[in-house]
């Protein structure tokens, strides 16, 4: 499998509109998929630790992303100038860590559209607590 997307491997890829990564990534690299201006949502799949700076940046149509529970690196500006971003699905675990915000604030990740996962083994009788 694929372990690694290295800096700028689909920049400027304006025709992308859809994106799935496989379950071997573990990196995503600087400016990977930046400026992919049809880009509407993005699933970053577990086992991925770091995404570069500005890996996604300029994205302009990206309206929905979720990262896995599994990231550790965010890279500065890896959301810049994605302006049509409504929402942001976030591991639980991050929810109040003051370094797990600042990392999103350097991301460009406002924080508006922050929706944090639940933890399955929290759900009781079809409801989340």
């Amino acid at each position: 499998g694929v372990p690694r997307i290295g800096p700028f491997a689909f920049n400027d890829c304006v025709s992308l509109e859809k994106l799935t990564l496989p379950g071997t990534l573990r990196e995503i690299g600087a400016s990977a998929f930046a400026h992919c201006e049809r880009l509407r949502e993005l699933v970053v799949p577990e086992g991925v630790v770091k995404i570069g700076d500005m890996a996604f940046s300029g994205c302009k149509s990206l309206e929905r992303v979720s990262l896995p529970d599994t990231l550790r690196e965010l890279g500065a500006r890896a959301f810049g100038e994605c302006r049509s971003l409504k929402t942001a699905e976030l591991p639980a675990a991050w929810c109040g860590r003051r370094e797990r915000i600042a990392a999103l604030k350097r991301a460009c990740l406002p924080h508006r559209v922050f929706v944090y996962r639940q933890k399955e083994n929290r759900r009781q009788q079809g409801r989340v607590l």
